[in-house]
C-alpha cells in the first residue's frame, strides 16, 4: 500500500513538473518537427490546400516531395482560411487546429487561392 501511494506521488509530481508528452508546446526537436511536417503535409494534400504530388518520370515507383515554398504557402492558405496567424510553419496553434474533429469534405481544390473578395 506504501508502495503504491508512493508512486501515486511520484506520477503526481512529474505531471506537475513536466507536464504530459507533448504539452510543452515546443516543437523545435528535429524528429518531432519531421513527424508534425509529414502529418501536415498529408492533412494539406486530403483536404486541398496543397495539389498531389505525381510520380516523377524516371523513378515512378516513388512520389515527387513538395518544396520547401510549396509548404509554406500551403501552410498560409490553411492558417488564412482558420484565422491562425499566417507564419507558413506548423506552429502549436496550427498543429491543434489541423488535429480537431472534422468532416472529410475537401476545403478547396489542388490547392486555389483563397478569394477575398466574397459577396453574398
Amino acid at each position: 500500500m506504501a508502495v503504491l501511494k508512493l508512486l501515486t506521488l511520484l506520477l503526481i509530481v512529474h505531471l506537475a513538473y513536466g507536464g504530459p508528452p507533448g504539452t510543452t508546446g515546443d516543437l523545435n526537436s528535429p524528429k518531432l518537427k519531421e513527424l508534425v511536417e509529414k502529418d501536415a503535409k498529408q492533412y494539406l494534400e486530403s483536404f486541398g490546400y496543397m495539389s498531389k504530388f505525381k510520380a516523377d518520370k524516371k523513378s515512378e515507383s516513388k512520389t515527387q516531395e513538395p518544396s520547401k515554398y510549396d509548404l509554406q504557402t500551403a501552410l498560409r492558405r490553411f492558417q488564412k482560411a482558420f484565422l491562425i496567424y499566417r507564419s507558413g510553419i506548423v506552429d502549436v496553434p496550427t498543429h491543434s487546429k489541423m488535429n480537431e474533429y472534422r468532416c472529410g469534405n475537401k476545403d478547396m481544390h489542388e490547392g486555389e487561392d483563397l478569394k477575398d473578395d466574397l459577396q453574398y
